[in-house]
């Protein structure tokens, strides 16, 4: 949606971008407060979330450039042949951006088991 719809506005793609001008040290122990608070330390349920936060910005930020480049033209073809907005979205889209899908999982992937 943000790529199609100009979701949030102009600024917030970048927005979602510059959370990763974050440095992790910066935010490390308000994580770790709140994770002995809610009973995640040392469990796989916590460490998902964390890989999960710090990486999905850049994810984000992949996939929108994905689809920024995909032609409105083939959706919108969709469209007039009768999809619905989320037919044409499940039906055309998805299947072009499987390429990018597997780059940003791909990348996700490396940047987490690097973290480890």
């Amino acid at each position: 949606s943000l790529a199609r719809f100009n979701t949030g506005g102009q600024h917030l793609a970048f927005w979602v971008l510059s959370q990763r001008f974050l440095p992790p040290i910066a935010i490390v122990l308000p994580i770790f407060l709140n994770y002995r608070y809610l009973g995640l330390n040392d469990t796989h349920i916590g460490l998902i979330l964390a890989y999960t936060v710090f990486t999905l910005p850049v994810s984000v930020w992949m996939m929108f450039a994905y689809f920024r480049q995909m032609p409105r033209s083939l959706e919108e073809a969709a469209l007039v042949d009768g999809c619905t907005r989320w037919t044409s979205f499940w039906r055309v889209a998805v299947p072009l951006a499987i390429p990018g899908i597997v780059a940003a999982a791909i990348f996700t992937f490396i940047a987490c088991w690097t973290e480890a």
